[in-house]
């Protein structure tokens, strides 16, 4: 009766427990890459990239020299928001956003701003690193003038 007991109610328990460690661990990271880019430190923010594919030296340096001039912009107006999605994508990754703004901004012709980041899978990646990552960039759209009638 103890063994069926144990597997019922505590098993259940320490899965869960293992699971929290996980999202605390990609929270902290998350907050390391937000101080990193906060702190304008491009050696820290290198430091926190496990693998980028796709991308090389020179566009990652370009990557986070655009999320610092974002965050410098926005900052001070707009609070940051950190968006953790459930689903895991194909290749075992989980997936968090970091949204430096989102609203109509006509002057810097900005509608979204942020980056996506990717975390494991933790049997190949450590959760204190991302696995990857996208910039989040949405320009806002002027409406089309209407053009008045020619005919007459």
């Amino acid at each position: 009766m103890r063994k069926f007991l144990y597997l019922f109610l505590i098993l259940p328990f320490t899965y869960s427990c293992k699971s929290q460690s996980q999202n605390a661990r990609i929270v902290g990271t998350t907050e390391n890459i937000i101080q990193s880019i906060s702190d304008s430190n491009f050696n820290d923010f290198r430091n926190l990239i496990a693998v980028a594919p796709g991308k090389d030296e020179s566009m990652i340096a370009g990557d986070f020299k655009r999320c610092c001039y974002y965050y410098k912009i926005y900052s001070k107006s707009f609070k940051i928001k950190k968006v953790i999605y459930n689903d895991i994508n194909d290749i075992a990754q989980k997936r968090e956003a970091i949204i430096f703004f989102e609203g109509n901004d006509t002057v810097n012709n900005i509608k979204k701003f942020g980056i996506e980041l990717f975390y494991g899978p933790p049997n190949l990646f450590p959760l204190e690193k991302i696995s990857g990552y996208n910039i989040l960039f949405e320009m806002y759209k002027v409406p089309d003038l209407i053009a008045p009638s020619t005919l007459h």
